[in-house]
């Protein structure tokens, strides 16, 4: 049952709230898409239930994506999540209650990869 990908993964935490540390968390958000450059796929390119919304005049779309939310890099009882934001560089850190994590990954809006 320590495996991530395991259903009951959630029941795993509550007993080795620990074990989440060093892992990465993803969710899935939307991201919004200029496809006016020659190297970004279109709309066309993506499955039917992958998009949301197409800007057709603007060259822009709105699709499903998996998002990370960062790596769990301390537990004291909240977990402290750090993500790296790739273009600056700059590193922030979210403290998320550990009842609230847990909560996320049992109803399966947030996951971990491991």
């Amino acid at each position: 049952m320590s495996d991530p990908q395991s259903p009951d993964y959630h029941l795993f935490l509550k007993g080795e709230p620990e074990a989440l540390v060093g892992k990465t968390l993803l969710a899935s958000g939307l991201k919004r898409v200029d496809y006016s450059a020659d190297w970004c796929k279109g709309p066309e390119d993506w499955s039917h239930g992958t998009i949301v919304d197409v800007d057709e005049p603007n060259l822009t779309y709105v699709r499903k994506d998996d998002v990370v939310l960062g790596t769990v890099v301390d537990y004291d009882g909240h977990y402290t999540v750090e993500h790296e934001d790739m273009e600056t560089g700059e590193i922030t850190r979210h403290r998320i209650k550990d009842m609230l994590l847990v909560d996320q990954l049992r109803r399966d809006r947030w996951w971990v990869d491991g």
